[in-house]
């Protein structure tokens, strides 16, 4: 855990052969004169710029040299010292619009990384390392020197860049904070689009967690300990009671799991961009305080315990989905599929990956809203252009348009209202907040359980005129009757009457006897019912719930919250004779556990409604008496809309599970087909 690898003037990383020689020297022949800085910067204080204002600016003016060139970047020099020394900084403007052909399919050479720039000062390369962090609070009051100017820095950056000082020698780094002229959009947005070739041409990211403390220098221990003792076939698997000692590992609720959890809950886990950082960099390498490991040691952490079923006990949790949380373990697996995703070789016109990309970061955070979209594009090339002078509202609209056709579904299912953002049209979703309902039907390519419209599912002829989007499809029924919404809700509650989900579940019964008997499908009404608890789907929320092992564990619980047996007129009666008490124990808890998530997946943050045709189902919170259920052709899951009065528009509510209509039945019925005018 020594120091981490920083890039130095002047030194050379890598050899190269006469081949790829000859391709750099060819590149730089082309890019023109060398462009030296237009003045010479002194390093000392310079009187006339002691308050660092600049009228409003981040930066004094005349700090940045000009960027003259498209896929031109400034590389951040920052000169030795001790830690306690001020900071002093020149920035240098270098190129990094080359790129090396593919090496030849047969032969000996091969070049797969271009890992430099070349030095628009001097024409030579130029290795630099990239540095992954937070801004923290946007409070510029640290001190900094850069080509002459005094100018301020946010604390944690401050701190960062003294921990990575040497005290001996300069080094190259790219800061996005002070190499990008963040008072200039126009530049912000084009170096927001080379951010993606910033990182994958680093020659190492460093990380910057932050300063040591809550024993994090013990954490990062804890983790490469760990992966000692998982790199072996493991005795068993958790929760038995014995697990942790069998397997030489801390007991739960010891302080090496709690200096774990505070690891992993520091912000930086939490940031969109960091994502894209690490996604795209060849070489991670992770520094907290003066402890430094490699991305490879937590990654691989982080899939141990994953596949160990241990998360539970690292409970650094961040809302994702009102109470449906994500975990830090979550999100170091999210970085990884987004860094295995970025090895795939997909035309830059492609949009496929952008819908995706929006999803997996939809939980993270980032102080300006637009970064929602702009931090995600670079992970797969893309059509689309930062631009941080258009409103946040235009950005998600413009986005929703560069999705394919093939994903326009997946894109509604994406609604999750209330939105935050004015004038957001109602089928645009609203990436400044994370979900309040784990989906329905965005499951990226497997579209799951559902067939609403049919199988083989045929695309639609959809239509964008402005902000309205034009689908067509079928207007199927009205909701009649909505329940409430319960938060948090737990399977386990049912065994108390008084419980917020035996509330919901028992008035939801008296929903579904009073308005859906009969039931208007084939399906009985207590099959119905406990299907719809379930939104049809099993925990893993791909794969069909399996109702001959839930029927009876529901049966039991529905009994236990309405002090009825049986609820339901045509309740069977089952075989195994369960209890309350042993559905802890073997094969019926691996089930109950396995329900127990399908159940909190389903309903959290929804409403039971009831239709005027009599079908049942789980609905948007937001979702009113009056709204309308509709499949769109070419779609998979149904969804509530809402009718603008007076008009023939339609605002998107949401996507919804409506038991009998949710394997093509609509497309059978003799209704009329029409364009579906969204706003």
């Amino acid at each position: 855990m020594g120091r981490p690898t920083i890039a130095k003037p002047g030194t050379v990383y890598e050899d190269f052969d006469a081949v790829t020689q000859n391709l750099l020297n060819a590149y730089i022949t082309n890019i023109g004169p060398p462009e030296p800085l237009s003045q010479t910067f002194s390093f000392k204080f310079d009187q006339s710029n002691q308050s660092g204002e600049s009228g409003g600016t981040m930066h004094p003016p005349g700090m940045h040299p000009p960027l003259k060139h498209p896929k031109d970047i400034r590389v951040l020099e920052l000169h030795a010292g001790s830690f306690e020394d001020e900071l002093y900084c020149n920035l240098h403007v270098c190129s990094l619009g080359f790129d090396l052909p593919p090496a030849p399919e047969e032969g000996t050479y091969r070049y797969d990384r271009c890992a430099f720039a070349i030095s628009r000062e001097n024409h030579t390369l130029l290795w630099y390392t990239a540095l992954s962090y937070v801004w923290g609070a946007p409070i510029f009051d640290k001190p900094l020197t850069c080509n002459g100017f005094q100018t301020a820095i946010t604390q944690n950056l401050d701190l960062a860049l003294r921990h990575v000082r040497q005290p001996d020698s300069s080094v190259n780094l790219w800061v996005d904070q002070i190499c990008i002229n963040q008072d200039d959009l126009k530049e912000k947005g084009l170096q927001v689009d080379l951010m993606s070739k910033i990182y994958q041409r680093s020659w190492v990211t460093v990380v910057w967690l932050g300063e040591e403390a809550d024993n994090s220098s013990e954490a990062l221990e804890s983790m490469r300990d760990f992966n000692a003792v998982f790199q072996y076939e493991l005795d068993e698997s958790a929760p038995d009671p014995d697990f942790f000692s069998k397997n030489r590992l801390p007991e739960p609720r010891s302080q090496q799991w709690q200096d774990l959890d505070n690891l992993l809950a520091r912000p930086w886990f939490q940031r969109v961009w960091v994502i894209q950082e690490v996604a795209l960099s060849s070489d991670v390498e992770v520094l907290c305080g003066r402890k430094c490991v490699s991305w490879a040691d937590i990654s691989i952490f982080a899939g141990h315990i994953a596949r160990q079923d241990l998360t539970q006990y690292l409970e650094a949790l961040t809302e994702v989905a009102g109470d449906v949380s994500e975990s830090g373990i979550d999100r170091i697996k999210k970085i990884d599929g987004m860094k295995e995703y970025t090895k795939i070789k997909i035309s830059p016109d492609y949009q496929s990956g952008l819908l995706s990309n929006l999803v997996e970061c939809r939980g993270s955070k980032a102080t300006n809203l637009r970064d929602k979209v702009f931090a995600v594009m670079g992970i797969k090339p893309t059509i689309r252009k930062a631009d941080y002078s258009a409103s946040v509202c235009d950005v998600y609209t413009e986005a929703a348009k560069t999705v394919n056709s093939q994903e326009l579904i997946s894109l509604l299912c994406c609604v999750d209202h209330p939105n935050q953002i004015p004038d957001l049209p109602s089928w645009v979703p609203d990436w400044s907040t994370p979900r309040h309902t784990a989906t329905l039907g965005y499951q990226g390519r497997n579209h799951g359980v559902y067939t609403a419209s049919g199988e083989p599912r045929v695309l639609p002829e959809v239509s964008i005129d402005g902000k309205a989007l034009a689908m067509p499809g079928i207007l199927f029924d009205n909701i009649t009757t909505t329940g409430q919404i319960v938060s948090n809700p737990a399977l386990a509650d049912l065994r108390h009457p008084s419980s917020r989900a035996s509330e919901f579940v028992i008035e939801s019964i008296d929903l579904a006897l009073k308005h859906c008997q009969p039931f208007p499908s084939s399906s009985s009404i207590f099959s119905a019912f406990c299907r719809t608890l379930v939104a049809g789907k099993d925990h893993t929320g791909v794969m069909k719930a399996p109702f001959e092992d839930y029927a009876p564990i529901f049966a039991l619980l529905i009994d236990s919250a309405t002090g009825r047996s049986p609820t339901f007129p045509d309740q069977p009666s089952f075989k195994r004779k369960l209890t309350l008490d042993n559905l802890e124990v073997r094969q019926p808890s691996r089930v109950y556990r396995k329900m127990q998530i399908a159940f909190k997946a389903a309903v959290e943050g929804r409403r039971f409604a009831v239709t005027r045709k009599g079908y049942m189902g789980l609905v948007p919170r937001t979702a009113q008496v009056g709204d309308e259920i509709c499949v769109f052709l070419g779609g998979y899951v149904s969804f509530v809309v809402r009718r603008i009065h007076g008009k023939e528009e339609f605002e998107l509510v949401g996507e919804c599970y409506v038991h009998g209509i949710m394997n093509g039945e609509v497309m059978q019925m003799d209704l009329p087909r029409e364009d579906i005018i969204l706003i």
